[in-house]
């Protein structure tokens, strides 16, 4: 909702929320918009640049980057290494600890891309008459 996208992100749930109200079917799809220009997900990135990772798929907010920055960082590496940092990939998993299966999601956008609805979907693979969407 427009709410939502308004709403400060201060924790992984939020971020996903705010993420799905941006536009974005799927957190796979964030992420995947994150990673363009050849950036992997196992790269080590400072703030500056895990904050333009977010910026490319809408978290402009300095100091929303900043609160999923340190929601995801490990302090024990900070004090390791001297210098935080983290990766797409330890963002991944935090969205997959507060979001229906990523698979299953990015599932569903499809067959709503295709069919129009889970519903549509189900009725197009003959399973009408075993399994009510609501």
């Amino acid at each position: 909702t427009g709410l939502e996208a308004v709403a400060p992100v201060r924790s992984i749930e939020d971020l996903r929320r705010k993420l799905i109200a941006l536009g974005h079917s799927s957190m796979w799809q964030a992420l995947a918009q994150m990673q363009a220009d050849g950036l992997t997900g196992d790269l080590r990135l400072t703030p500056a640049e895990f904050g333009a990772a977010l910026a490319k798929a809408g978290i402009i907010s300095e100091e929303e980057q900043s609160n999923m920055f340190w929601a995801i960082c490990d302090p024990q590496q900070v004090s390791l290494e001297g210098s935080p940092n983290v990766s797409l990939d330890e963002l991944t998993s935090a969205l997959a600890a507060v979001s229906p299966m990523l698979l299953l999601e990015d599932l569903r956008d499809r067959l709503v891309k295709r069919h129009g609805s889970v519903q549509a979907a189900c009725d197009a693979a003959g399973l009408e008459d075993s399994i009510q969407v609501d």
